[in-house]
């Protein structure tokens, strides 16, 4: 289901999933795996679809999928790395960070159904949103266990 979300990492916008953002899904992955650091969050929000805000992140996102998509559609893995695609492979024709002008999640903008805050501490707070990520902020924080 094309369920939409935002993770952010202490309050700071991480990740943008595409895919079964909701708490029933992307949420009890993040409670279950007890994500508390980017790497740790990435490897569950990579599964949903996602574009980033790290550079690392982003290369680690293009590299794996561009593999699946090479694989998939059966073109060299050099033309789909040659970005036949322009940006991430992932979401192709779409406004991504690699190719806005800030280059950050900042300038990134999407609608997500679902914001999450992760902390290193292992609180996870989500709250549900309406249209654009960044300009609406509606939706009061709860502790993810209380949504579950």
């Amino acid at each position: 289901m094309g369920t939409r979300a935002v993770i952010n990492f202490q309050g700071k916008p991480l990740f943008a999933t595409h895919w079964d953002g909701d708490p029933q899904s992307l949420g009890s992955e993040l409670a279950a795996k007890k994500a508390r650091t980017p790497s740790e969050i990435f490897s569950i929000a990579v599964k949903h679809q996602i574009d980033a805000s790290s550079p690392e992140f982003r290369k680690k996102i293009n590299d794996i999928n561009a593999e699946l998509v090479s694989k998939r559609d059966k073109i060299p893995l050099a033309k789909v790395k040659s970005a036949f695609a322009r940006g991430n492979t992932i979401s192709r024709g779409v406004q991504t960070p690699e190719n806005s002008p800030a280059g950050s999640m900042e300038a990134y903008d999407d609608w997500a159904e679902y914001e999450y805050d992760v902390n290193p501490d292992g609180t996870i707070k989500v709250r549900e949103r309406s249209g654009s990520w960044r300009e609406n902020k509606t939706g009061n924080w709860k502790r993810l266990e209380e949504v579950l």
